[in-house]
């Protein structure tokens, strides 16, 4: 009965509909309907703004429990991943790069796995906070533009004025920044883990 009600608490629904709108997301903005995209965007900001809305939820109602710690990390990935995998399959971001901040993320979550069963606190960066403040900024504002684009494609408005090579080349400079923050934030823990 506990783990029901558990299941049940408000917090957590908020972490499931972050899970439930991320196929959404996926299937909506990958299709060539600039009216979808539009709709994909929309949902994969709401879906950000749960990942705020859970956990201040949680604390705000001292409901903070064991799925929950689970669910939101969880939850965070499968959105994070999916979008960066989704402009890869768009051919707005190169693929490459995306694979390098999976490979830290994955190997972060190994390092904190295994500090949690040696009972040592993982206590996450600054720079690794800001990290992902930038990853997510890149990622709504290149899914927001490409939204803007594919609507001035249709009607014939903005290609003229600004090229998509243009535009795909700052998308990729924006990943870029993000890549080059993840490198940077996983030597500070290697360097610490070696320490």
């Amino acid at each position: 009965m506990a783990k029901i009600r558990e299941f049940g608490e408000s917090a957590n629904l908020i972490t499931l509909a972050r899970i439930v709108l991320t196929p959404l997301f996926v299937w909506w903005f990958t299709s060539a309907d600039w009216r979808l995209k539009v709709l994909g965007f929309v949902v994969f900001v709401a879906a950000a703004i749960t990942d705020w809305w859970d956990g201040h939820h949680a604390r705000k109602h001292k409901t903070v429990s064991n799925l929950g710690k689970f669910l939101d990390p969880l939850a965070d990935k499968l959105l994070t991943i999916a979008a960066m995998l989704t402009l890869a399959y768009e051919h707005l971001v190169q693929l490459w790069m995306i694979l390098v901040i999976f490979a830290r993320d994955f190997w972060l979550t190994w390092l904190r796995v295994r500090a949690a069963n040696a009972g040592k606190a993982f206590v996450t960066s600054q720079l690794a906070k800001f990290k992902t403040a930038v990853q997510m900024t890149a990622i709504i504002t290149i899914i927001g533009l490409w939204c803007i684009y594919s609507i001035a494609s249709t009607y014939q408005v903005w290609p003229e004025i600004v090229p998509e090579y243009w535009l795909v080349a700052l998308f990729n400079v924006m990943i870029a920044a993000t890549m080059l923050l993840a490198l940077v934030s996983g030597f500070q823990y290697l360097r610490r883990s070696t320490a």
